[in-house]
């Protein structure tokens, strides 16, 4: 038997490669969606009762190919054609990108399907879109909410982005120029940074660590670096990748619930990927070219570098906060940099700033998970308690609820910090 968080656990990792492949295997976006949709529900039936299979990627693309063959057949009947007509593979040999396919060569098509979706032909903002719906399987009325907007407008964009998408794959026109390339990696470097945050850190009732998810962001991330050895910010993001993994055992305790950085046993931490994280930062550093992921990489190291929390050089993670805010400005880079503050100078100040977010930031978890240990610290039990209850209405994953129930219970109560 195989519970159901184990199962969504290993789908949500097969995806990128189950869909990347079927993309590649029968040049149709929607086909391959429609497709691992199909094996993704046959799997929620059959795996309970059987058993995870061994490669659950290869168990979803064979069901997922004869939902597409199925579906090529009936078309081809509807229009009275033979099956390969209306079955037209990448290069037109059938058995071959099926060979292929059952060859597992599906596990480097994922970096490809991520270039198509950051096409140059497409607005940044629908490259994100098609990222976020196609490689890791983002909900229409997830994206929606998340865009502000409804879930009609949302169909309505993205089906547009992928109509543009998918006429390129049709023209033969998927591969990007090199002249292209570069803002295109720039924006498969974020699809990669989202997936990775996704496996480290999930929400709205999901199981809050994805190792499988981590490791494949961190895999793709490797191939990155191997294919454009050039670029100081993919070694950047890969030593960000492998900086905060690092920390991956200590994360949860016993019970489940979330584990604050400060209060991590830090001998669980894999020094071996905390030296290799250093090294990809030093080389990616040398170049002189540095950005946000490299500035992003070396706070996780500052971090890494603490024996104990209380060893933590705060003014160094907030003059690089402060030099992350000139390069990529933005309330959660802001929200970040007012906590090293709290350490410099104190709560209070912190808190102070932390208003001017308090409309921007009203659906962030962290903030109001911040808001209540400021508070807290500052003495103001009442306001902890507030901020505490607006982070469990911020959807939390499982693991996100039971700590903060945790510490509510724990202020109600009348104990004393548990923070340091």
């Amino acid at each position: 038997m195989a519970d159901r968080a184990a199962i969504a656990a290993h789908l949500a990792a097969a995806r990128p490669r189950a869909v990347a492949a079927l993309v590649a295997w029968c040049r149709d976006i929607e086909m391959a969606e429609d497709a691992f949709q199909t094996a993704a529900l046959r799997a929620a039936k059959n795996w309970p009762a059987n058993g995870i299979p061994r490669d659950p990627t290869a168990w979803l693309l064979h069901v997922a190919r004869n939902a597409a063959r199925d579906v090529y057949r009936q078309r081809a009947r509807q229009a009275e054609e033979p099956l390969e007509a209306a079955f037209r593979l990448a290069d037109g040999s059938q058995p071959q990108a099926e060979e292929a396919l059952d060859k597992a060569r599906f596990r480097d098509d994922v970096l490809r399907l991520l270039f198509l979706c950051c096409h140059p032909s497409l607005q940044p903002g629908d490259q994100v879109l098609l990222c976020l719906r196609h490689v890791l399987g983002l909900g229409i009325n997830d994206l929606a909410r998340a865009h502000v907007t409804s879930a009609d407008t949302m169909q309505r964009r993205i089906s547009r982005a992928r109509a543009r998408a998918q006429a390129r794959l049709g023209a033969g026109e998927a591969d990007i120029k090199p002249g292209e390339r570069a803002g295109s990696i720039a924006q498969v470097r974020k699809a990669l940074y989202l997936m990775f945050n996704k496996g480290y850190g999930a929400s709205h009732d999901e199981q809050h660590l994805q190792p499988l998810l981590v490791r494949e962001a961190i895999r793709l991330a490797r191939l990155l670096v191997s294919l454009f050895p050039g670029e100081p910010e993919s070694l950047g993001l890969l030593a960000l990748f492998l900086g905060h993994s690092a920390r991956m055992g200590a994360r949860l305790d016993a019970a489940g619930s979330l584990v604050t950085l400060p209060d991590q046993d830090r001998t669980l931490w894999d020094r071996g990927a905390i030296a290799q994280a250093a090294q990809y930062l030093q080389n990616a550093l040398r170049s002189g070219q540095v950005g946000p992921f490299q500035v992003q990489a070396a706070i996780a190291a500052v971090h890494n570098a603490a024996a104990r929390a209380e060893d933590t050089d705060w003014k160094e993670i907030h003059c690089l906060y402060l030099a992350l805010e000139a390069l990529e400005p933005s309330p959660v880079v802001r929200l970040n940099r007012l906590v090293a503050l709290s350490r410099l100078q104190g709560p209070d100040r912190a808190l102070a700033e932390l208003q001017e977010l308090v409309e921007t930031l009203a659906d962030y978890l962290p903030f109001h998970a911040v808001y209540a240990g400021l508070s807290e610290e500052a003495g103001r039990r009442a306001d902890a308690v507030r901020a505490l209850r607006a982070a469990l209405d911020c959807h939390p994953s499982t693991e996100e609820r039971i700590f903060l129930t945790s510490e509510l219970a724990r202020l109600k109560d009348g104990a004393g910090t548990g923070r340091s």
